[in-house]
């Protein structure tokens, strides 16, 4: 079975996210340096994600300077499922193999004393 990649809403052209989980740069032109401008490619690379307090892997998008740390489940939920507001991306227990996420309302979760 191939990897799927698809662009990350709001992200299009900079980052994707695969079926599997994982988080890749898109290769692109950069421009570097201020007073002479050079434009480079920017190769595409899978970005390493890491862990925090909440045992969820993360990545750090970055566009602009500045970066936006994010659940990687919930941005595979935003490419392949679409958004929902007020819901939090979950893994059902017992876990399947393969990373498969589901929609979980934040409710649900303080209740069943997962937060």
């Amino acid at each position: 079975m191939t990897e799927c990649w698809r662009d990350i809403p709001e992200w299009e052209g900079l980052y994707q996210v695969s079926d599997r989980g994982r988080v890749r740069s898109v290769q692109r032109e950069v421009v570097c340096g201020r007073r002479h401008a050079v434009t480079r490619i920017q190769p595409a690379r899978i970005i390493s994600p890491y862990k925090v307090r909440s045992k969820t892997p993360k990545v750090a998008l970055w566009r602009g300077g500045k970066a936006l740390q994010i659940q990687v489940g919930t941005l595979v939920a935003r490419a392949f499922g679409g958004a929902a507001r007020g819901h939090n991306v979950c893994r059902p227990l017992p876990m399947p193999p393969g990373p498969r996420f589901i929609w979980s309302h934040e409710r649900d979760e303080v209740r069943h004393g997962s937060r």
